[in-house]
């Protein structure tokens, strides 16, 4: 087993492909990776030398593990699982050479291969994680959305300023959750999400109010290979929250989704994100949930 660091946008392709083949190895269950979710990790800074690996066997990538501010995620292949405990010990040693007194990380509930193998390496089930949604877009596509008073379209050909706009006021207003920050996602973050092929603008959906005013955007990211998609992000700016904007978002890009030949759409929200656990409810099914496991370096 070998670490390939991750020096730019030439080791992009190898890498998505590798979260397309473990989203397509894992189905139904939701991957740690998915190629929309490394493509939103990564906005903005294809370019840059990052603490990003693939975990390569002979010649083939067959994992991935990432290392940001304390914040571990990892996965490899599941005919690869044996390389699991290798894959941690190296975090380990990388965290430790990085000066973090601590890791932390995420699991599914129901992955015991994964919970043993960071249990063995000294990690521990500290505290409840996320919730996992699906639904299966062949046996129970959603009904198309209508809300009076708005639209719900596509990002082909949307000003770039406007849709990184209409994400800056939803993800800027999180006091409800108990989070101080304010969103710096720029139109150059928003156009940087067309490299590498993941991000595809008609299944990028808007609202827009009667006025005009973009009222929250919900984007869903389409791997063709597996025929599994996943919203990363959604989000509503603070004057429409509660008018049901964010499920109908969803459920027009699922509709979508199936006429373009995806089989199943998956989200995630933090246990404690009230809000998202009820949008999503309305247009998901419950699919299971994950812990997040820590460990002093």
């Amino acid at each position: 087993m070998e670490l390939h660091r991750y020096r730019g946008r030439q080791d992009l392709a190898r890498l998505l492909a590798f979260c397309s083949a473990a989203t397509a190895a894992r189905a139904p269950s939701r991957p740690p990776w998915h190629p929309g979710e490394l493509a939103w990790e990564l906005r903005g800074h294809f370019d840059e030398d990052r603490a990003l690996y693939a975990v390569v066997r002979d010649g083939s990538v067959v994992g991935a593990l990432s290392l940001q501010s304390e914040n571990m995620i990892f996965d490899v292949l599941p005919r690869d699982a044996s390389l699991l405990p290798r894959v941690l010990d190296a975090a380990i040693e990388k965290a430790r050479d990085a000066g973090f007194s601590r890791l932390e990380t995420e699991t599914p509930d129901d992955d015991c291969e994964c919970q043993a193998a960071l249990a063995a390496a000294a990690f521990t089930c500290a505290r409840p994680g996320w919730v996992l949604f699906e639904r299966d877009l062949i046996r129970n596509p959603p009904a198309m959305p209508h809300i009076s008073g708005f639209r719900f379209r596509d990002c082909v050909g949307i000003d770039a300023e406007a849709r990184a706009g209409v994400h800056r006021a939803a993800w800027s207003a999180l006091g409800y959750m108990g989070i101080t920050r304010e969103s710096k996602f720029s139109a150059d973050d928003y156009l940087s999400l067309a490299v590498g092929g993941a991000y595809d603008p008609r299944f990028d959906i808007i609202a827009e109010a009667c006025d005009g005013r973009l009222a929250g955007s919900a984007t869903a990211w389409a791997d063709r290979a597996s025929g599994v998609a996943v919203f990363e992000p959604v989000g509503v700016a603070p004057e429409f929250r509660g008018s049901g904007v964010a499920s109908a978002m969803m459920a027009e890009a699922m509709n979508r989704l199936a006429r373009g030949g995806m089989r199943r759409a998956h989200v995630l929200t933090p246990h404690y994100n009230a809000a998202a656990l009820g949008a999503y409810g309305k247009a998901f099914d419950r699919a299971g949930s994950t812990s997040i496991w820590t460990r002093v370096l």
